[in-house]
């Protein structure tokens, strides 16, 4: 791929959302037109986003799990018993 030939992409984004994008860039040691062209370079090497575009990024486990914890329905166990909750699920993974 030819690298000499440069292009100027302009967009509009978030003003916020781009002041902490600078901030990231920084704490990486580099700014935000290179940040982007790592996101480009990594999105033509992977002929696609280089992250699974999701509508929610949490399980449907740990969403249940926290519907349970919200509504009280949590194990038995307390944390000072979690050794034993350790043994009750080896016994049932054996059984």
């Amino acid at each position: 791929m030819d690298t000499s030939a440069k292009d100027r992409l302009t967009i509009q984004v978030d003003h916020e959302r781009k002041i902490a994008a600078q901030e990231i860039a920084n704490n990486l040691g580099t700014d935000l037109p290179n940040l982007l062209n790592i996101f480009i370079a990594r999105v033509v090497k992977e002929k696609g986003l280089p992250f699974q575009l999701v509508e929610n990024p949490r399980d449907e486990e740990l969403e249940l799990a926290l519907k349970q914890a919200r509504a009280g329905e949590t194990n038995r166990y307390s944390f000072s018993e979690f050794d034993q909750y350790l043994k009750d699920l080896e016994a049932k993974e054996n059984a």
